[in-house]
């Protein structure tokens, strides 16, 4: 019973050192020293693509990887952020991994390097703000477009009533010129006429009122022609000599 013991606890001591082996399986491994431009970034992991036969690379950065860019001529370095690494710059990578992973010890970058990276993506972030402004600006339109569909089917529900109307306008006008043309022969048939009745007005020199038993000639005048069908009423006017030459021919 205690061998069995002794054997199991043996067995989870080879499985932990085991274990430990692999994590540390990366960091051990063969030393890698890589040139290349970092095309994207995960949290703490950089895909990096080598300047020689165009590989990806994945990086992994830790607590001890050291950033750094030359300072002067000599071999004095100045440290760098870790926000420094951004996708467009050119990096020189060392640590330990393989051909395809590798754990950086040390990132070295070029300020120049690093400057143009930085255009680049000044560049690119408006481009990326206008990108998405153009796909919110597609998402309205395609929502106008259905608009303007139901929109148009209402148009052409309208143009077909519109289209009834006009229909029952144009019977409605045809009607009516008959109508005229009747009425027009009619009146074109009275060259010759008798007067049935008359009244004569007059106006004070100077104003456009008629007295009470002009007004009531007029009424007389109204009255005769209830009941008359096809008269004709007609008005002569006359001025006088008083006032002057402007007002007369006024």
């Amino acid at each position: 019973m205690k061998q069995n013991r002794r054997w199991s606890v043996g067995f989870t001591t080879l499985v932990c050192i085991f274990c430990v082996g692999l994590a540390f399986g990366a960091s051990n491994g063969k030393k890698v020293k890589i040139n290349g431009l970092i095309t994207g970034r995960d949290g703490e992991n950089l895909t990096v693509k080598t300047l020689k036969g165009s590989t990806n690379v994945t990086v992994a950065l830790t607590d001890d990887t050291k950033i750094q860019s030359p300072k002067g001529l000599g071999l004095r370095h100045s440290e760098q952020s870790v926000t420094a690494l951004i996708p467009g710059l050119k990096i020189q990578v060392e640590g330990t991994g393989t051909e395809t992973q590798v754990v950086a010890k040390t990132i070295t970058l070029q300020k120049d390097d690093l400057l143009l990276a930085e255009t680049i993506q000044a560049g690119l972030n408006p481009t990326q703000q206008q990108q998405a402004t153009n796909m919110s600006n597609i998402a309205e339109n395609k929502e106008g477009v259905a608009a303007n569909k139901e929109g148009v089917a209402a148009n052409q529900q309208q143009i077909a009533t519109n289209q009834g109307a006009i229909a029952a306008n144009q019977e409605a006008i045809a009607g009516n010129q008959q109508e005229i043309q009747a009425t027009t022969q009619r009146f074109s048939e009275l060259s010759e006429y008798n007067t049935t009745a008359k009244a004569t007005v007059y106006f004070t020199s100077g104003s456009y009122t008629i007295s009470d038993s002009d007004k009531a000639a007029l009424s007389v005048l109204a009255a005769s022609a209830v009941g008359t069908k096809g008269y004709i009423v007609q008005v002569k006017g006359f001025a006088d000599s008083s006032g002057n030459a402007a007002i007369t021919s006024s």
